[in-house]
């Protein structure tokens, strides 16, 4: 958990959030919350904060943190502002994002695979003569 004014500095963090990236949470405090992150994070975490000081809540949203060896992890907030500061409760999300884009490739490859055996090589061919251009035996969801 993090607490912090809308204008992004860091007002707490808690035990976890030490525990998780290895920052000593009273060296953060005072620090802007934008310079933990990944550069190219930036502009929609600074996008957030302004929406949330417009009266927003901010769900699911993720952003790659530095931790204190240098590594990123993607954080997935749930963030509120009242009364000028943000309540931002997350979670380490860096293993669960690595497994869907996993899976995502998996999906890619496995569709050329098939796209591979019936379109091109085996059974398209044999049963409808050479296969077009947009051959699209089976799409993996």
């Amino acid at each position: 958990m993090a607490i912090t004014g809308l204008d992004g500095r860091i007002l707490r963090v808690n035990q976890a959030f030490h525990e998780l990236l290895g920052h000593d949470p009273a060296s953060m405090v005072g620090q802007h919350a934008l310079g933990y992150l990944h550069p190219d994070d930036i502009p929609q975490t600074a996008e957030a904060f302004t929406r949330m000081a417009e009266g927003a809540t901010v769900i699911n949203f993720v952003h790659r943190f530095r931790a204190a060896d240098g590594r990123y992890h993607s954080l997935e907030w749930q963030a509120r502002a009242r009364d000028g500061r943000v309540f931002a409760s997350g979670v380490d999300a860096t293993e669960r994002l690595a497994l869907e884009n996993q899976a995502d490739e998996d999906r890619e490859f496995l569709q050329d695979v098939i796209d591979a055996l019936f379109c091109q090589g085996l059974v398209w061919p044999l049963q409808h003569g050479q296969p077009d251009a947009g051959c699209r035996f089976w799409r993996f969801t």
